[in-house]
């Protein structure tokens, strides 16, 4: 009777908590409890039993020392891996994933980056199953976790907006889940309030959200995620909500906690600063599709594609039909005549070949100048745009067919050769400065090692493909049955065919 009042006492929580914020409370209780509002009391109890810590963390599921926990795991523990194998997602007739593969190591701080509608939403909300897979498998720890329950995989999802509960206080919000597992208040609240010292907000535990900051209630929302012992923490644009100075301090923070806790963290962003001053992998995407994945410097400074070049900044996007090739580079012909020299290219003579060149590699002298020796580039321009940034200057040049081009340059260089609006110029860089640029249509990347299929992927496609043969079965056997009774027998060879295995 107590575990059914309790039930039935979380259920009508959820109601209140539906009609305050519009029901996007709820979403955050599959995050932290386990099935507690629907769940008959017996299964409840059995769910919460499976979800008991790992008797090898001991009695919280945390390492503790010195009463602070120091990790979720050990270093050496193989868990925490993320795997999307050829995962995709459509809602009706949209594609808003397209065969994804990722792997994302035990321990790492991935960020998910691109813009509006590229499928990084959809893709954290499918790792922590609030999204269905459309196809393919997630694997977490190796472990196929594609129709598992959110509370069930080891993952915790932070919402953008928090969702911290609005009549309770930081503590109580903290040790919320431990509360609905029956956790003793005493023990429950020191582990919150441990959890609360990591984040810096012992101080505020009997403050209500509402009395917060949004940089003190994201720390609150974190520690409510954490309490629940995720092998991997998801985090959904957690500092979009936040003025940029803030934002800088609270991107220290989450490294901080990720590097002290050594969890698997997965960042949805908009920020290529943001993902670069975070990751160990960054992943971009663009159209339902991986562009590119590696670690910040890697895409940076060799982008695969012209969106990757484009979207992380700070690079100009070239190109031209290779005329002739040297020992060490080839020349190409612009679609404005202009010639560029890039490092030698395999693409034979004729073919159109992209490159980019970064910004903070382009020399600029005035037109009226000359050329310094050795440039093997030089493209006159027109200065359209002079942004000072601090430390140094963004001048925008219009001149070529391929659109825009940009230079950056420090203040000391900037001394020498000030320009204004209006100036004509030549933008002048080096054969090495040249980077080529491909496609990466299939999404797969470096991070991706390829292998035979995997054996808990082909197990699921195999459990699939029987039971959607089973159910074309039988569908048949009905359509016979109607048939027989009409004087028709359409006949079953082929069904039966498929379920033997011929």
């Amino acid at each position: 009777m107590v575990a059914g009042a309790m039930t039935h006492g979380a259920a009508s929580f959820c109601s209140a908590a539906t009609l305050g914020l519009g029901g996007k409370i709820v979403c955050s209780l599959a995050c932290i409890l386990p099935r507690a509002c629907t769940a008959p009391p017996l299964e409840a109890r059995a769910k919460a039993a499976r979800l008991q810590p790992l008797k090898s963390r001991g009695s919280d599921g945390l390492r503790w020392a010195g009463g602070k926990p120091t990790g979720m795991m050990m270093r050496g523990e193989k868990r925490g891996t993320v795997e999307l194998l050829a995962v995709s997602k459509r809602y009706g007739n949209a594609l808003a994933l397209a065969e994804a593969n990722l792997k994302v190591p035990a321990g790492a701080y991935c960020c998910l980056l691109g813009p509006s509608g590229c499928g990084k939403t959809s893709t954290l909300r499918m790792i922590a199953g609030h999204e269905a897979v459309s196809d393919g498998d997630i694997l977490i720890s190796d472990k196929n976790v594609t129709g598992l329950h959110p509370s069930v995989r080891g993952t915790a999802l932070m919402f953008q907006n928090y969702a911290l509960f609005p009549h309770l206080s930081c503590l109580d919000n903290v040790a919320f889940s431990r509360k609905m597992r029956g956790v003793a208040k005493a023990q429950r609240q020191a582990r919150a309030l441990d959890l609360l010292g990591l984040v810096q907000m012992e101080a505020y535990k009997d403050r209500r959200p509402e009395q917060l900051s949004g940089g003190q209630q994201q720390r609150v929302a974190l520690a409510r995620a954490l309490i629940t012992e995720p092998e991997v923490l998801l985090l959904d644009e957690p500092l979009s909500a936040l003025d940029p100075f803030l934002r800088v301090k609270m991107r220290a923070e989450l490294r901080r906690i990720h590097n002290e806790l050594g969890l698997t963290f997965i960042h949805v962003t908009h920020s290529q600063e943001e993902a670069m001053a975070l990751a160990d992998l960054v992943v971009v995407m663009h159209g339902g599709r991986i562009e590119q994945a590696g670690t910040p410097s890697a895409l940076f400074n060799r982008p695969r594609s012209a969106f990757v070049a484009r979207f992380m900044g700070g690079h100009n996007v070239l190109k031209g039909r290779v005329e002739q090739h040297a020992e060490d580079f080839s020349t190409l012909r612009g679609p404005d005549a202009q010639t560029y020299a890039v490092p030698r290219v395999a693409e034979s003579i004729g073919t159109e070949f992209e490159f980019s060149v970064r910004a903070d590699r382009v020399r600029l002298v005035k037109r009226s100048e000359a050329a310094a020796p050795g440039a093997a580039n030089a493209l006159a321009a027109v200065v359209r745009g002079v942004e000072y940034h601090g430390t140094q200057w963004s001048i925008a040049l219009d001149g070529h067919a391929s659109g825009e081009f940009t230079a950056v340059t420090g203040d000391r260089d900037f001394a020498q050769c000030p320009v204004a609006v209006g100036d004509r110029v030549v933008a002048m860089w080096d054969v090495e400065d040249a980077h080529g640029l491909g496609s990466s249509p299939t999404g797969r990347d470096d991070n991706l090692q390829e292998s035979q299929p995997h054996p808990l992927r082909q197990s699921a496609r195999d459990g699939r493909q029987a039971h959607q043969a089973l159910r074309r079965h039988r569908e048949h056997l009905h359509h016979l049955h109607a048939g027989r009774q009409e004087g028709v027998d359409p006949g079953h060879g082929a069904v039966r065919g498929e379920l033997s295995g011929r």
